[in-house]
């Protein structure tokens, strides 16, 4: 469902007025039957078609920003930083590092919340 409607976004920069239409045809879809309660159902096989399927990366981001955090935060250790730099250092590298993963976006409380949740 999630690479229908990708693939529906980007097709509005090549034709934006047909693409809105189809866009809001799926959400639409999406939306009648989630209230049906029809969750295992909420796109046709027609819509599906020639989608790719979205790669779920949350182990791997979550992974690397554990790294990433972890050896910076054992670099300033042993470089004998004191506590109250290094209470600073962990907020600040573990955004950083997230922000770094998501390719530039700061990230929002709920991307926090998604990089420990991996659905």
């Amino acid at each position: 469902m999630a690479g229908a409607l990708r693939e529906a976004e980007m097709e509005q920069d090549r034709n934006l007025s047909d693409a809105q239409i189809k866009m809001g045809r799926l959400l639409i879809k999406i939306a009648e039957r989630y209230s049906q309660g029809r969750l295992c159902a909420l796109l046709d096989e027609s819509d599906m078609t020639g989608v790719q399927p979205v790669k779920r990366r949350n182990l791997l981001h979550f992974s690397i920003v554990s790294v990433f955090s972890l050896t910076c935060i054992t670099a300033a250790t042993y470089l004998n930083a004191p506590a109250p730099v290094i209470n600073l250092l962990v907020p600040i590298v573990t955004i950083v590092s997230i922000a770094l993963v998501n390719r530039g976006s700061t990230p929002g409380p709920a991307q926090l919340v998604d990089t420990i949740n991996s659905r």
